[in-house]
């Protein structure tokens, strides 16, 4: 599983921390995925998914398929 925040849509309401604080963090001006985010059934949670208004946010399946 990979997550990323894409930087061109972010901006910086920190909702993606709130709802899910062991997976992402506010370094400077950015939001990153912690470098070891809590282990996590991302099947069954799209909790930052739901919540980040401006769409950054993308979970990648090891299937390849993508959500956003």
């Amino acid at each position: 599983m990979k997550i990323t925040v894409d930087e061109q849509k972010c901006d910086l309401c920190g909702i993606c921390i709130d709802v899910c604080p062991d997976v992402f963090e506010k370094k400077g001006k950015r939001i990153v995925v912690a470098e070891t985010p809590a282990a996590h059934d991302w099947s069954v949670c799209n909790a930052c998914l739901a919540n980040c208004p401006k769409g950054a946010i993308t979970v990648q399946e090891q299937s390849g398929q993508k959500r956003t």
